[in-house]
Order: C-alpha cells, then sequence, then structure tokens
C-alpha cells in the first residue's frame, strides 16, 4: 500500500528555464568554452546524458564543470529566476488524502532550500539533497530515496517517486520502489519507459 509520494524538486515541483540557460553558460565561458547551442541546456539540466554532453561536446571533465557551476550558482541569484508550475496546488490534495510527502533532489541543499522556499508549502516530512557536497551519491543511485525513506520510516512498497529525469526513474527501481515519470516536454523523453508516464501532476489524483 503507497503511503508516501517522493518527488525531484528542479523541473518537476519548480522550474529556472531562464535561470539554466545563464548559469550553463556562465559555467562553460569560466571554462574557455561557449555554448554549442541552446537545446545543449536542456539536455544538461534535465537529462543523464549530461555528462557525456560536458565530456564529448565541450571536452570538459564533468566533475571540473559541475564544480565550476556550484560555483558560480548563488541562491540569491537563482532566487528570482525560480517558477513554481501551477499543478504542485496537488500536493495539497495529496496531503488531504493523508500522503506524506517528501523530496529528493539531485541540487545541493543550499540550492534545494532556495527552490522549497519559492514552492512556499510546508508539507513535507523530508527533504534529502543526493549530493556529493551532502555526502550522496547523485540519482540514479538510490541512495537519496533510502536516506528519505529512513526519515520517513517508511519501506521501499509504501513510496512511490515522481521526477522528471531517466535517472528519477532509475534511482526509483535502483531502490524498490514504483517510478512514475513526469514528461514537461523539457527534452526528448520517448526513449525513458516508465511504469507510469504522466504529463502534470494532477495525473497522480487518478493513481492513488
Amino acid at each position: 500500500m503507497v503511503r508516501a509520494v517522493l518527488f525531484d524538486l528542479d523541473g518537476t515541483l519548480v522550474d529556472t528555464p531562464r535561470y539554466n540557460a545563464f548559469i550553463v553558460q556562465k559555467a562553460l565561458v569560466s571554462l574557455g568554452k561557449s555554448l554549442r547551442c541552446p537545446h545543449d541546456v536542456d539536455l544538461i539540466c534535465y537529462t543523464n546524458e549530461r555528462d557525456s554532453i560536458v565530456k564529448s561536446v565541450y571536452n570538459i571533465e564533468p566533475q571540473d564543470f559541475w564544480d565550476r557551476l556550484n560555483e558560480l550558482d548563488l541562491p540569491e541569484v537563482r532566487r528570482p529566476f525560480v517558477e513554481v508550475y501551477r499543478d504542485t496546488v496537488v500536493l495539497k490534495e495529496l496531503r488531504s488524502r493523508n500522503y506524506v510527502l517528501g523530496i529528493v533532489t539531485g541540487s545541493p541543499k543550499h540550492i534545494a532550500d532556495v527552490s522549497v522556499d519559492v514552492l512556499g508549502v510546508n508539507f513535507f516530512g523530508a527533504i534529502v539533497s543526493a549530493n556529493p557536497n551532502n555526502g550522496l551519491s547523485r540519482k540514479p543511485s538510490p541512495e537519496g530515496l533510502m536516506v528519505c525513506m529512513y526519515h520517513l520510516g517508511l519501506q521501499p512498497s509504501q513510496c512511490v517517486y515522481v521526477g522528471n529525469g531517466g535517472e528519477d526513474v532509475e534511482a526509483a527501481r535502483n531502490a524498490g520502489m514504483l517510478d512514475i515519470f513526469l514528461d514537461r516536454k523539457q527534452y526528448d523523453a520517448s526513449k525513458i519507459v516508465a511504469t507510469h508516464k504522466i504529463s502534470s501532476l494532477f495525473e497522480l489524483l487518478d493513481i492513488f
């Protein structure tokens, strides 16, 4: 029986499309490169192809790129760009149905805190940053989800994970929980195979 709905954060509950373009280009320029095409921003920010794109297209070691981006990604600069998806009103309905809610994001904690603050709801029983800066492996490692479940006192069979990336689907499966892929049309997700595919959070109300 499902008792908890866990969510990815960026691209799922909130988004920063204008900021993504700004910060990716800034990181590339600081490393002596220039953006090949705008679509690369989406691939780097939303897909599990990000490291291969950084390496093969821009000839930058992925760790060097992410270290530089994290240095440049300042909460006070990011905040004005954070946009909340309208369908996040579903969170209140899920809570009214007694589902426990949680967040597992790949963003560093100080960045995730900004997005959660802008989201403006206090429904989450646990918020976990699955990021090496916080001592956890990135998705598709299930580590962040396992930590979240531990804090909530639940088992994988009692949880589902909703996210907009292929690594979210993989992380859920690696953790032994139900995966739900949210296709926000940010990139071509036709090759992603998920147990459930939805295009809006409102569709969660038909699943549970």
